[in-house]
């Protein structure tokens, strides 16, 4: 199974289940502790508001290296190795960045407080590097 950044959240769990042999992987629960932990690592990392290609490497690298060097249930097997897995992990935590919240960390300035409950505020714009 070929995986690409369009692919949807159901393939790549099952490409997951079928390259670890951990069912893991398909329950919500693992899924979602799973993601809480890749947004929690790549949160740390200075990212631009629309990363290059070299920084995108970058990220995967350290990516890799975080799944690989742990002794969780969802570092078994050798998944990182398939093709576009890594990517597709790297690109969906893109995409679900705020831009605005990304700029202003990068600012040095904190986050515009939350204002999503007045009906006059924008909806909050987010990158997403398919689109781009």
């Amino acid at each position: 199974m070929s995986i690409t950044r369009r692919s949807s959240t159901a393939e790549v769990r099952k490409a997951l289940v079928l390259k670890t042999g951990s069912p893991k992987w398909e329950e919500s629960r693992w899924w979602n502790e799973f993601r809480a932990l890749r947004r929690k690592l790549l949160s740390k990392e200075n990212i631009s508001p629309r990363p290059s290609e070299t920084e995108k490497a970058a990220l995967e690298e350290i990516f890799k290296a975080w799944v690989d060097g742990s002794d969780e249930w969802w570092a078994q097997g050798s998944w990182t190795a398939e093709p576009g897995l890594i990517d597709w992990h790297i690109t969906q935590y893109l995409r679900g960045r705020k831009s605005v919240a990304t700029t202003c960390v990068q600012n040095g300035e904190s986050p515009p407080a939350d204002k999503s409950q007045s009906p006059e505020s924008p909806r909050p714009t987010y990158y997403d590097p398919i689109r781009e």
